[in-house]
């Protein structure tokens, strides 16, 4: 069986999942997030934290593959340089014990190429948007689990989904991506 480590990076949230491929089939072995401590902690500290999460994730994995969600170096009116600066540091911190841990280079893939091979593999006409993707994976995967666990419930985002329910989504997101463009599983249209 081969294994697949998919990770969506960001400061506040880590999505990660770990699928099994096998026979043309794709499964959800585990999927978590990890929360690196608050912007208050100096952040030599939230690195080294969340380098030691990536250290446990492939200890107890030892995953044959791992894919890492590449961060969009703009995104009109929702992105300042220091969004991206921090983004790019969590990313590549990860990447590095990710590489450390595991000795191989990690996968890369931007969230439009992962779902654009998604989109591909389901023979689908539209793009699939980035709200959609717990949908899809339920769908395909027949698991609850991606079903909107909770809203916010104060602030301007009230009654918006929590962001982990899309973390956790886009690190599976990544791993089936990944299983697809290495051809470790085909859809009917291949």
């Amino acid at each position: 069986m081969q294994t697949i480590l998919g990770i969506d990076c960001s400061s506040s949230t880590i999505g990660w999942a770990y699928l099994g491929v096998e026979n043309n089939v794709i499964n959800i072995l585990e999927h978590g997030h990890i929360k690196p401590p608050d912007k208050d902690t100096p952040l030599l500290d939230r690195l080294d934290s969340v380098s030691k999460s990536m250290a446990d994730l492939c200890e107890k994995f030892k995953p044959s593959v791992i894919i890492i969600e590449e961060i969009a170096q703009y995104m009109a009116g929702r992105t300042s340089a220091n969004t991206i600066i921090t983004l790019a540091v969590f990313n590549r911190i990860c990447a590095l014990q990710l590489y450390r841990s595991s000795g191989q280079y990690p996968m890369f893939m931007l969230p439009i190429s992962i779902r654009t091979r998604i989109k591909r593999f389901l023979k689908r006409a539209e793009q699939i948007d980035k709200e959609e993707i717990p949908a899809i994976l339920q769908n395909y995967f027949g698991k609850t689990f991606f079903k909107v666990v909770g809203y916010k419930q104060r602030g301007k985002n009230k009654g918006q989904p929590i962001v982990e329910t899309y973390d956790e989504a886009d690190a599976v997101a990544a791993a089936w991506a990944c299983a697809i463009e290495l051809g470790l599983i085909k859809g009917t249209h291949e």
